[in-house]
């Protein structure tokens, strides 16, 4: 009886060194299969900068034009609310205060958009 106890903590013990045994091998191999795919990543360094300056490019075109229609949707957006709100007013419903701000929040905010847009990427 006694040999039976004696075998088990010693089988855990064998068994808990081959996992972690196994364990380091996968991740040592697994780090070095990343080195190599990363080192591959590296020859075109040239080729990646000079299509990121272009994609630069192409992307602040691209940021200039949206700018200038959120600041257009927000025009419309101010008509369309400023025509309802007189609407409201001219029927005599005594309630437009929420109107006008709902209104006027929305295009303030698509103003700001588009200014923040053109700062956050430096523009």
């Amino acid at each position: 009886m006694k040999s039976k106890k004696n075998k088990s903590p010693n089988s855990r013990a064998v068994k808990q060194a081959r996992l972690a045994t196994a364990l380091a091998f996968s991740i040592s191999s697994l780090l070095l299969a990343l080195s190599n795919i990363s080192l591959y990543a590296q020859t075109g360094a040239s080729q990646m900068s000079t299509a990121i300056e272009n994609s630069k490019t192409d992307i602040s075109g691209i940021f200039q034009s949206l700018s200038d229609v959120i600041l257009v949707i927000g025009a419309i957006v101010g008509l369309v609310g400023g025509i309802q709100v007189f609407v409201k007013w001219n029927r005599g419903e005594r309630d437009i205060n929420k109107e006008i701000a709902a209104w006027g929040g929305s295009c303030v905010f698509l103003l700001i958009m588009g200014t923040i847009l053109k700062t956050a990427f430096g523009l």
